[in-house]
């Protein structure tokens, strides 16, 4: 009897073990915890649009999470398609931003989700997002109105094919240069061993194809996870090259009487701030590769 007992907790281990592995491998939640706390995360967002993932998977990440000290919260299909408590709003009435979301309610429809400004980091994880539910949501978040690829904000989308990342090629998944988005692809190679990618993803500019970068391949546990960040550094390194994008900016002229040129700087007193300004934009562009073009408004 006593030796039945013994292997009682084994077995249940092993158990667990199995149904860890069924989706995302054993190492997976380890990896993930891993993940958002190398980046200083400890708020989470769990988006979970596919209805097949597995209610016992889910539930195990979750406890997995939380007793690493994560707080998480769950946000379903059904939770973003539910407008009963939804506010059309903006945080700026007086000047609210141009409207891009474009509602069809075929692949775009209006969801409840929004994501107030924060002081403190967030982590998004998305669990497959190649469902008309997750691209639907990548659009309404990267839409002029709500804008929430920004910083502090940090987006992690998982998958397990790699031609996912095809999706992102949208012309409305706008991803810019200072968010914090990356591709998480996790398989089994061969000998049913777990392997996951890691890929950091933006885009120049709306129109402009998806920029892509490997933080790390072959990556098989927590460790390997944190080295590869370590190793990568900050994505904002890699991304000074605008590629020639253009800025339309206004410069206000106080003294249009006195005023000659904006490189004229024989008479400094005279629209002072506006010409340091204008050497600072030059500065810029030179460093990230934009065309600059300004026009004078007295």
């Amino acid at each position: 009897m006593p030796e039945q007992q013994q292997h009682q907790p084994h077995s249940r281990k092993r158990k667990q073990a199995q149904l860890k592995g069924v989706s995302w491998g054993n190492q997976l939640p380890d990896m993930l915890v891993a993940y958002f706390r190398q980046c200083g995360v400890h708020n989470l967002l769990l988006v979970v649009c596919h209805a097949d993932i597995d209610a016992k998977l889910l539930s195990l990440l979750l406890q997995h999470f939380g007793a690493h000290n994560f707080y998480v919260q769950v946000i379903t299909e059904s939770c973003l398609n539910d407008l009963t408590h939804w506010r059309n709003e903006t945080l700026t009435p007086e000047a609210p931003p141009p409207r891009s979301f474009v509602v069809d309610y075929v692949t775009h429809w209006p969801v409840s989700f929004e994501l107030p400004p924060l002081s403190y980091k967030l982590g998004i994880l998305l669990l497959r997002f190649n469902s008309p539910c997750a691209l639907n949501l990548l659009r309404w978040s990267a839409a002029t109105e709500h804008n929430y690829f920004t910083t502090n904000r940090f987006w992690l989308l998982l998958t397990q094919d790699i031609q996912d990342l095809e999706l992102l090629g949208d012309e409305e998944i706008f991803i810019p240069p200072d968010s914090e988005m990356r591709v998480l692809w996790h398989s089994l190679g061969e000998e049913s061993s777990f392997n996951v990618t890691l890929i950091d993803v933006y885009k120049v500019a709306a129109w402009k194809p998806l920029k892509r970068r490997l933080v790390g391949k072959h990556l098989r546990n927590p460790r390997h996870i944190v080295h590869a960040l370590q190793h990568f550094g900050s994505a904002i390194t890699y991304r000074q090259n605008l590629e020639g994008i253009v800025f339309n900016t206004a410069i206000v002229v106080a003294f249009p009487d006195m005023f000659t040129n904006i490189e004229d700087m024989t008479q400094r007193h005279i629209d002072t701030i506006s010409k340091v300004n204008h050497r600072l934009m030059l500065e810029l562009a030179n460093q990230f590769n934009i065309i600059y073009i300004f026009f004078s408004v007295s």
